[in-house]
């Protein structure tokens, strides 16, 4: 599997605590508790938290979850949707063409922002991302809102730092050997 399609099977990331609160009201509360970080990207689970069950259909249409990365360069990237629903908005931007994310395709210039697994309740769902490549030094921009659920645009800020030093820690399962595949 190339590299900004997914995290690497035979690698164990360095791990940091981000604790980042991306939408924080008295109806909803979602956040980024923390990254793992390898060589070539970073995956992290959004955790959405309702004091209410959702109501069907909020998984999907046109007032549904928005969640996109910025980096410090001004590079961005966006996921439309949970769960099964999820898709890349626009992966990657070059020259204002949307480039796809589809894996037998040359890499995007990036980023690319994938959802992964997710699961939960009406009241929590948990979405895990892949973000390719590492973010360049600076600060991460996270953006999201979900309209059905009247979340506005919301964006909160963290350094790249944390995450790259993890990345720095991550490490082969099995040094010097190939993977069992």
């Amino acid at each position: 599997m190339p590299a900004w399609v997914g995290p690497p099977e035979d690698v164990l990331p360095g791990v940091v605590a981000l604790e980042l609160p991306l939408v924080d009201t008295d109806q909803q509360v979602m956040w980024i508790a923390a990254a793992e970080a390898y060589p070539a990207g970073v995956t992290f689970s959004v955790l959405m938290c309702g004091r209410r069950p959702a109501r069907d259909g909020v998984e999907s249409g046109s007032g549904t979850w928005r969640f996109g990365v910025q980096f410090s360069d001004g590079r961005k990237a966006t996921v439309h949707g949970v769960g099964m629903f999820s898709r890349n908005a626009v992966s990657s931007v070059a020259g204002g063409v949307a480039i796809p994310a589809d894996h037998r395709q040359p890499p995007p210039d990036g980023p690319d922002l994938r959802a992964r697994g997710g699961g939960g309740s009406r009241s929590i769902w948990r979405q895990q991302y892949w973000l390719w490549p590492l973010p360049p030094a600076g600060d991460v921009l996270f953006a999201c809102e979900w309209p059905d659920l009247q979340i506005d645009f919301s964006t909160a800020t963290i350094s790249a730092d944390p995450i790259l030093k993890a990345a720095s820690r991550a490490r082969p399962m099995w040094p010097g050997q190939e993977p069992l595949a």
